[in-house]
Parts: C-alpha cells; sequence; structure tokens
C-alpha cells in the first residue's frame, strides 16, 4: 500500500517541482528586466547616454554556432545519462523488456552529441588560417 502511494506522488512531485521552477525562472527574469529598466531610467534622467549593453537583445548575438555546440553538448550528455540511468533502473526491476523504455531519451542524446561533433567539424574547416584546403567537387 505504502509503495502504491509512493508511486501515485511521484509524478505530481515532478509536475510541482517543475511548476515551481519556471514560476522562479520568471520572477528572476523579471527582476533582472527591472533592474536594467531601473538603470536605463537614470541615465536618462542625468542626461547621460544610455550604453547599448543595457538594452534587452543586444547583449545576446542570435546564431552564434559556438553557443549551439555547447547547448548540443550540455543536453546531449544529460539525455544520454536520463536514457542510461531509465534504461539500467527498469532493466533492473523489470527486465530487458521494460529497459527498453529508456532507449529513445539515449538515443536522442546519442544524436545530440553527433550533431555537435559535426557541428565541430564545420567549425573548425571553416577556421580562416587553420590550413585546411576547401573539399573539392567532382
Amino acid at each position: 500500500m505504502n509503495g502504491d502511494v509512493m508511486l501515485q506522488l511521484g509524478p505530481l512531485a515532478m509536475i510541482l517541482s517543475l511548476f515551481w521552477i519556471a514560476v522562479i525562472a520568471m520572477v528572476l527574469r523579471h527582476r533582472t528586466q527591472e533592474r536594467l529598466h531601473r538603470e536605463r531610467m537614470t541615465l536618462a534622467e542625468k542626461g547621460l547616454e544610455i550604453p547599448a549593453a543595457l538594452y534587452p537583445g543586444a547583449a545576446r548575438p542570435t546564431g552564434d554556432l559556438r553557443t549551439a555546440r555547447a547547448w548540443l553538448l550540455v543536453l546531449g550528455t544529460v539525455m544520454t545519462f536520463i536514457g542510461a540511468a531509465v534504461m539500467i533502473t527498469l532493466g533492473v526491476q523489470g527486465g530487458l523488456a521494460e529497459s527498453m523504455n529508456g532507449v529513445a531519451p539515449f538515443a536522442i542524446g546519442l544524436g545530440m552529441l553527433a550533431a555537435e561533433r559535426l557541428l565541430t567539424r564545420t567549425l573548425v574547416r571553416s577556421a580562416p588560417g587553420n590550413g585546411a584546403r576547401p573539399q573539392e567537387t567532382a
């Protein structure tokens, strides 16, 4: 009986924790935006020039391949380990058929790691001065 209650409370606790993480993230983002707004207003009241770094979006360049590579590496590693943990846990508890439930996140993680590897090769080939020859097309 006690184990059944714990099995039912697990997903509920996970959903509630994700909800609170989202709420905390929104509050922290709001405070950051409010602080930047106060700084801009203070500079404008004093008649000083407002630096571009205080404008939202100016500090974050879009389409940076190095940032994408870092995210692929982190998320790929996390997904691979989550999939492996699920496969091991379910394999110990329920056998081989149950452990196959962890193959999907494991494969997604491996795919992200492979994409990161391909992106790294692209960055190395396109880097100026690396001595690599352009590929010839036949």
